[in-house]
């Protein structure tokens, strides 16, 4: 009988995460992706996000799931960056629940677990 180990790595962004950020961001997502069979981000603390950003998480999810991993998102999300990700189309009901905003910006099958 095979016993699994379940690792957890869990990244705190801060401030505005945006395309001055982009290579350190992707590097310690990759990273992370490396180290763990879990990975979490918490958004608590994210002030603001711009496109690179989110395609940067989308492009996460994938390459979770095709590692065979989970990829999540954690938190409250902040009131603003509900809003630019609601006006700018990423999604469709703004919630400050980061997983109920993972579902809208990967879909459903991003959040199943492992």
């Amino acid at each position: 009988m095979a016993i699994s180990t379940v690792s957890v790595k869990v990244v705190t962004w801060e401030g505005v995460a945006s395309v001055e950020k982009a290579a350190s961001l992707k590097d310690e997502l990759l990273s992370a992706l490396d180290g763990a069979s879990q990975v979490v981000v918490s958004v608590s603390m994210l002030d603001g996000i711009d496109l690179s950003t989110i395609q940067l998480l989308k492009s996460a999810s994938i390459e979770a799931s095709r590692r065979g991993k989970s990829f999540h998102l954690t938190g409250n999300v902040k009131g603003e960056l509900c809003r630019v990700l609601s006006v700018s189309g990423f999604v469709r009901s703004p919630s400050t629940n980061a997983r109920e905003m993972e579902t809208e910006l990967f879909g459903a099958s991003a959040t199943k677990e492992r």
